[in-house]
Formats: structure tokens, C-alpha cells, sequence
């Protein structure tokens, strides 16, 4: 598992499949908060998983070292069960983030053709994409003032699109020093909602976000569970 707690306690959290961790498997998301200065808790957790259609409300009870190391437990209502997790602490989250260092052109070329995406980020803020479906979308980003992390916004177009003109909001992770990047949004009702994993145009097909050598985080995470590079997912 790998992801980004924000400083107003939002999180998006990555993991890989069961036995594959060079396959993403799903995230979970939600809004926490720390107490005591080593405690981190959340209510109000979803589990998009990507191998199967759920979508799971779920709560999170955690322990944080500064700097250092997250772990905890992931609750699951009834007799679904619970799951552990413990994380280090990644340095790349203190690097700046800037319009210039995310401007460019990104594809996702694993998965069909039709499912392939391009997405291309201007110094402006703007972004712009379209799939190989001719699904086409807009919207736009900004760095955060705290961590190597980027706001985003986008809305879909019309037919063929899987959500149109469905807008979706959240965060962009960039790898630097090889082009990698991790986009990912939800409506507001948190029922609907769009991953991106992609590379800048020229740069190695690596996901360099989910691929870090610090302990703890797998490698090679290049496509999701199904070996597409964008996923659109619907709450049924």
C-alpha cells in the first residue's frame, strides 16, 4: 500500500492486488484527523475495490510515528472482517510542487486502445484529455501550498464517455525524477469517480509514484487489476 495523507486530513491510499503486487487492486478514501500527536482515525473510509464492483464504507484506527511509519487496522462493517496495513514515511512528499514541473503530455498506454488515455497539463493550470474511445474531458490543477501533491478538477464530455458530463475532483501525484503520475477523482457524493496511471510522453513505462525504493512500498505498479491504464467506476 501507498498513497498521501493531506495536512486538512484527507487520504487517498493505493493497494495492489492479493498475491500481485505489480497490479493496483483498488484505494481507499476518506477525511481523518490525529489526536494525542501519534493517532490517526476515520469514519468515514470507502474501499474502491478494483477486482470486483464494491465499493465498501469502511473506518480506519491508526498509529504515526512523524516522519517515520503509519500503521493500523481497516474496519469493515459486519462479518466482512478487518485488514492491517503499516507504511514508511516517503521524503518525496517535502519536494515542491509546480505548474511547470507537472505541465506536459501524459499517456496511459496498457489495456485496449480504446481504454488508452491521454492527458496533457498546461504551465497555466489547465488539463485536458481524451481516451482512444473518443471520450474527451477538461478541467484544471493547482500544487498544494504543503506536499508534492496537486489539486485537480475535471469534468467529462458527452456520450461516449462512461460519466458524462459528470465533474470529478481530487489529487494528482507526480514522480519527478522519471514522469510518472497518479490522478485520481470522485464527485462530490463520492459514488462515481476516475484513476488515471500514466507517464509523460518519452519517459520509461514505469509508475515511478508506486514503484519507490523506501521500504514497504511495491514495485512495478503499472496497471490496475484489470490491466488498464484509466479506470471509471460507478457506485451500483
Amino acid at each position: 500500500m501507498t498513497g498521501v495523507i493531506l495536512d486538512d486530513g484527507t487520504y487517498w491510499l493505493f493497494y495492489t492486488m492479493a498475491g500481485n503486487p505489480s497490479a493496483l487492486g483498488g484505494f481507499l478514501q476518506g477525511n481523518g484527523s490525529s489526536g494525542g500527536g501519534s493517532t490517526f482515525s476515520s469514519g468515514n473510509t470507502i474501499d474502491f475495490n478494483f477486482e470486483g464492483p464494491s465499493q465498501i464504507p469502511a473506518s480506519i484506527s491508526a498509529q504515526f510515528s512523524v516522519r517515520s511509519r503509519l500503521f493500523g487496522t481497516l474496519i469493515y462493517p459486519g462479518d466482512i472482517g478487518t485488514g492491517t496495513f503499516d507504511v514508511t514515511y516517503d521524503p518525496d512528499y517535502e519536494r515542491t510542487a509546480s505548474s511547470a514541473a507537472l505541465a506536459g503530455t501524459y499517456r496511459g498506454s496498457q489495456g485496449s486502445g480504446a481504454n488508452a488515455i491521454t492527458m496533457s497539463f498546461s504551465p497555466g493550470g489547465g488539463l485536458s484529455g481524451s481516451s482512444g474511445g473518443g471520450c474527451g474531458f477538461s478541467g484544471s490543477f493547482s500544487p498544494r501550498a504543503n506536499g508534492n501533491v496537486y489539486n485537480i478538477t475535471l469534468t467529462f464530455g458527452g456520450s461516449p464517455c462512461a460519466l458524462p458530463g459528470v465533474s470529478v475532483s481530487g489529487v494528482a501525484l507526480l514522480d519527478q525524477s522519471v514522469g510518472s503520475l497518479l490522478l485520481v477523482g470522485l464527485n462530490g457524493a463520492r459514488d462515481r469517480g476516475f484513476l488515471f496511471l500514466g507517464n509523460r510522453t518519452g519517459a520509461a513505462a514505469t509508475f515511478g509514484a508506486m514503484a519507490k525504493s523506501a521500504p514497504g512500498k511495491p514495485t512495478a505498479m503499472t496497471t490496475t487489476a484489470t490491466g488498464e491504464s484509466s479506470v471509471t467506476f460507478t457506485l451500483r
